[in-house]
């Protein structure tokens, strides 16, 4: 299910986007980037559309994901769907053919 970001208040996203980017709890980049940083670089990536904010409800948690990757899984599913005889509808949903 995707967060639609625009509608949280500053402080919520920079928070959510805080503990998303602290997660891992290493950074394995050229050179290491402070929190603060890796917050502006993930909000940059909401903003320009490069990324998008998706809940999931079973593990009851956030992630950051490219727009790209999002993408490349829908086309997947789509193919999937289609080589078992099953429909898809524009918003996601299984029609009956």
């Amino acid at each position: 299910m995707e967060i639609p970001w625009q509608t949280l208040d500053d402080e919520t996203l920079d928070r959510l986007l805080s503990e998303m980017v602290t997660r891992d709890g290493t950074d394995y980049g050229a050179r290491e980037l402070t929190t603060a940083e890796k917050v502006k670089g993930a909000r940059r990536s909401l903003e320009s559309g490069r990324a998008r904010l998706l809940w999931n409800v079973e593990l009851e948690s956030a992630s950051l994901v490219s727009s790209e990757q999002i993408r490349e899984e829908e086309s997947a599913y789509k193919r999937d769907a289609e080589a078992v005889g099953i429909g898809v509808a524009d918003d996601n949903e299984q029609v009956a053919d």
